[in-house]
């Protein structure tokens, strides 16, 4: 948990600055146009088609698609911060926070879904996919922080 606040911490600090260059105060979700949210949505839902294009039945293949999506918009998330970060060390060290923040949002939601005190014996399958869901919120926030900071540079 300390790790997840710490990722997630540096994660905002490492966003609120640069924006706070850009704009009077660092993003706030009502700061991303709508445009933008729906710029994100429609780079979703692209992701979720391409992941889905298997047309997946099984349990195994619906995690495997969620999986896929969320790498997608991962990649779209390094474009934004290539374009963000000039600096190669910055860069860098904003793909390994990245890296962590999944991880940890795994490990923090697939503890929160499956280990709690009311799963007994067990939480189930669906239960087991919830980190999947929960990342991609993330992502998507992540993404339209991005795009809104690469698009304020550039206005």
């Amino acid at each position: 948990m300390t790790s997840l606040r710490l990722t997630l911490g540096i994660l905002f600090t490492a966003f609120a600055w640069p924006a706070a260059t850009f704009a009077a105060a660092p993003l706030t979700p009502g700061q991303v146009s709508q445009a933008i949210n729906d710029e994100v949505t429609a780079i979703t839902e692209r992701c979720c088609d391409y992941a889905h294009q298997d047309n997946p039945q099984s349990y195994a293949d619906m995690r495997r698609a969620a999986w896929e999506t969320n790498n997608c918009l991962i990649d779209e998330i390094k474009q934004q911060i290539r374009q963000a970060f000039t600096n190669p060390e910055d860069e860098q060290k904003m793909l390994q926070h990245l890296d962590k923040i999944r991880t940890n949002v795994y490990c923090f939601y697939g503890t929160l879904y499956t280990k709690n005190r009311y799963c007994a014996p067990d939480c189930g399958q669906i239960a087991e996919s919830l980190n999947e869901d929960e990342l991609q919120i993330i992502l998507q926030d992540m993404l339209k922080r991005l795009i809104t900071l690469n698009r304020q540079a550039h206005d």
